[in-house]
């Protein structure tokens, strides 16, 4: 929509007035549209004073088209601000059980990162990659999750009772092991 494109070099150029009303006067011209309602919105949601009008705007355009992904997106965008993790993977939900993109999928391993469900959001981050291989906050997400030290990471198999006591004989020397053995320490100020 070209009318997207004016709206965004109005707002490049810090006139919220004038992007407000070309947004406006496209819901009126266009009528109530999912994406007519989401441009008028996503002008409203760049003002402190007008985010709670733009809210209720993508509201009305999720109800008219519940799978209008811009709607989707910036009304996430808006509960992340609002620390509404779970209004946010209960949308995101109902979005990934009939249409699954890498952006739908990362943002939901986002959520689920942030109420600490690193299991959920590792299978959806392998999603979003399996869908986008480049999508970088996908990436990102999921190296963190790998870095993280309080990530609990459960053993490849299950090991019996007869099992843990067989492999106590066994003494193998680790690679940090090797490492440190490596290393001499000698304080003699040299």
């Amino acid at each position: 929509m070209w009318l997207q494109g004016l709206v965004d070099c109005y707002l490049a150029m810090h006139r919220s007035r004038e992007a407000v009303a070309i947004a406006s006067n496209t819901c009126k011209l266009l009528g109530q549209t999912p994406r007519a309602l989401t441009l008028y919105a996503s002008v409203l949601v760049k003002d402190s004073l007008t985010v709670s009008k733009g809210k209720s705007l993508l509201e009305k355009a999720l109800k008219e088209d519940s799978y209008h992904l811009p709607a989707v997106y910036l009304l996430c965008e808006l509960y992340e601000q609002d620390l509404r993790y779970e209004s946010a993977i209960e949308l995101l939900r109902k979005q990934v059980a009939v249409q699954s993109t890498s952006r739908l999928h990362q943002m939901l391993a986002d959520f689920f990162s942030r109420v600490h469900d690193e299991e959920k959001a590792a299978h959806h981050f392998g999603i979003a990659l399996n869908h986008e291989p480049s999508n970088t906050r996908a990436l990102e997400g999921m190296q963190k999750m790998e870095a993280a030290p309080d990530a609990v990471e459960t053993p490849p198999y299950d090991m019996e009772v007869e099992d843990i006591g067989d492999s106590e004989g066994e003494v193998e020397e680790s690679d940090l092991e090797a490492v440190w053995s490596d290393v001499d320490f000698s304080f003699s100020g040299q």
